[in-house]
C-alpha cells in the first residue's frame, strides 16, 4: 500500500500558504525592518548605543527625577550627527516617572511620555529602539527586553527607566523636555506599580 500520492497532494495543497507565512515571518522580522529603511536616521549612531565614543558611556546609573533632567542645560551650537555631547551623552540616568503615553514612531521606536512623580506637569521623553534597527550595537538584546517588560503597563502606571542621556532636535515631539534631553536609549525599564 503506498501513501506517497495522496501525502503528496495534501502537502502540495498547503505548500501555497507555507509560503505566505514564511514571507509574513520575514517581513515583519526585525532584522527586516532595517532592510525596508524603517529605521531612524537623525543622530541613529548615538541613539543606539553603535557610535565611536559608545564605548565611552559610563553605563553604572545615576539615579535623578524627571524635573531634575529637564533643568539640565541644553549644549550650545549644532549637536553633531555622530558623535556624543559630553557630558550628559557620556551618562546613563535611572529615573523613576509615571508613564502618561506609549507612542510607535515612525523609525520604528517607542516613544515614552515620562511625568515627574512630584510634578505632573513636568514630562521628557525617553525611547526604546526596535532591535532590527540597532544594527552594530551592543544592546540590541536589551532593547527587546525593554519593549517586552512595556507589555501591559497601563496607563499612569510607574516606572524604573535606566537610559542614557540625549539631546534631541525640536520638532514637535509630544512630552519634550524644554531643554530636549531624551533617556535614548532606554537599556532598562521595569514596572513598580500597575
Amino acid at each position: 500500500m503506498s501513501l506517497q500520492p495522496p501525502y503528496k497532494r495534501s502537502y502540495m495543497r498547503f505548500l501555497p500558504t507555507v509560503g505566505v507565512n514564511l514571507i509574513a515571518v520575514f517581513l515583519l522580522s526585525p532584522l527586516s525592518l532595517a532592510a525596508q529603511g524603517q529605521c531612524g536616521v537623525e543622530r541613529w549612531a548615538v541613539k543606539i548605543l553603535a557610535d565611536a565614543k559608545s564605548s565611552l558611556v559610563d553605563t553604572v546609573p545615576i539615579p535623578i527625577t524627571v524635573a531634575e533632567l529637564v533643568q539640565i542645560a541644553r549644549p550650545d551650537g549644532d549637536l553633531a550627527s555622530t558623535s556624543r555631547v559630553g557630558p550628559v551623552e557620556l551618562m546613563t540616568f535611572v529615573v523613576r516617572a509615571r508613564l502618561a503615553r506609549v507612542i510607535s514612531e515612525s523609525d520604528s521606536d517607542i516613544h515614552l511620555v515620562l511625568r515627574d512623580l512630584e510634578d505632573d506637569r513636568i514630562t521628557m521623553v525617553a525611547e526604546i529602539p526596535h532591535p532590527g534597527c540597532a544594527l552594530g550595537s551592543a544592546f540590541a538584546d536589551r532593547f527587546a527586553k525593554a519593549r517586552e517588560a512595556l507589555r501591559g503597563v497601563p496607563r499612569d502606571g510607574i516606572v524604573e527607566v535606566v537610559g542614557v542621556g540625549f539631546f534631541d532636535y525640536f520638532h514637535g515631539q509630544s512630552g519634550m523636555a524644554r531643554n530636549g534631553l531624551e533617556l535614548h536609549p532606554i537599556v532598562s525599564l521595569r514596572v513598580l506599580s500597575r
